[in-house]
């Protein structure tokens, strides 16, 4: 019995007992003839490839004849938002279009209606790009242009994501998450008409899986399997603000720098969850947690550093702003309004 199999024990039994479609312990779809999510073999009858960031996004930020906007990956290269990975058609065509397609239709439509979309749905799109890029990682090189460098990413890192890959298979329907799993958070962006400007993205890697898109006038942040944690954001004074703002791109970047430094200081073993198999399928069940999760000793940097790093700003600058509350209300308490214009993505020296 492998490692991956021992670490299932008698829940994997279950789930093979029950008739449950996904066998973890088996594969997790790291092979380029095996579909990322379900881990079928591909065939040429069935073999697709899923654009990790989806196609209606990227005619969003990369329309003909302008520049194209770069992410910048753990090996300091840049990366043009199209990634591609192996996927079956059932997978790409049925179970993850629908979720694009939703969302697609969303985020055209507002923050409002990004805000009113179901849990679930964000999750399956949030699983999937954080999986999905890391996934990709396997295919460049650590040093870009070594060709004899080790890969960006193994099989054994992927290995590290198995319960991000399992909390995948929602798209498929044979796992089930309880309410409140996960949380997210959508707010109205300032935009100025520029393909790069007006777009954003960041996924750092490991538990809880956050992740943070701006596309034009919607700012979408949350995180996979905070398992309801992040949610007390909401009450902080930034948070609250946000809500009542066209936020600048430095106030999106302030607030995902509260939630990272936030996500940070938890604890997994201290958000535990509940599984079962009814019907041909694994449920997972976050428990209330009446204590606290936050461990202060785990704290690295505080939320004004993790802002400081992701905008360049000066411990000076930032200072004289009023630090990142300083950036969502003014001295007298009423919501500040910060204009942006092309290119000012700066708190200045």
């Amino acid at each position: 019995m492998t490692a991956s199999a021992e670490r299932w024990g008698a829940l994997g039994d279950a789930m093979v007992a029950a008739g449950v479609n996904y066998r973890p312990w088996e594969s997790q779809g790291l092979n380029d003839d095996e579909c990322f999510v379900c881990a079928t073999a591909l065939s040429d009858s069935n073999r697709t490839v899923e654009d990790v960031l989806p196609r209606w996004m990227q005619r969003e930020i990369m329309p003909p004849r302008q520049p194209k906007p770069k992410i910048h990956l753990p090996n300091d290269s840049l990366l043009v938002p199209k990634v591609l990975i192996p996927a079956c058609k059932p997978c790409n065509n049925e179970h993850l279009s629908k979720v694009e397609i939703e969302v697609s239709r969303a985020f055209k439509s507002g923050a409002e209606a990004v805000r009113a979309l179901p849990e679930r749905t964000l999750r399956i799109w949030f699983a999937k790009i954080a999986y999905g890029l890391r996934r990709h990682d396997m295919r460049l090189r650590s040093v870009q242009r070594d060709p004899e460098a080790s890969m960006l990413a193994r099989a054994s890192d992927l290995k590290q994501l198995s319960h991000l890959h399992t909390l995948l298979q929602e798209c498929r329907g044979v796992v089930g998450l309880s309410e409140g799993h996960s949380t997210f958070f959508a707010f109205e962006s300032q935009q100025v008409g520029c393909n790069i400007c007006d777009f954003d993205l960041a996924v750092p890697i490991g538990w809880p899986y956050p992740l943070m898109v701006r596309l034009g006038s919607v700012t979408l942040m949350g995180a996979v399997d905070d398992r309801g944690s992040l949610e007390s954001l909401r009450l902080t004074s930034e948070f609250a603000t946000a809500d009542r703002l066209p936020l600048h791109p430095i106030q999106v970047r302030a607030l995902w720098a509260l939630l990272v430094h936030r996500s940070l200081l938890l604890r997994e073993d201290q958000l535990p969850v509940l599984h079962g198999v009814p019907d041909g399928q694994l449920l997972i069940h976050r428990q209330v947690v009446l204590g606290s999760v936050v461990d202060a000793e785990r704290q690295t940097a505080t939320a004004d550093q993790i802002l400081r790093n992701l905008i360049g700003a000066s411990v000076k600058a930032l200072v004289r702003q009023g630090g990142i509350a300083g950036l969502f209300l003014m001295p007298d308490g009423t919501p500040r309004t910060m204009p942006f214009q092309h290119g000012a993505l700066s708190l200045g020296d």
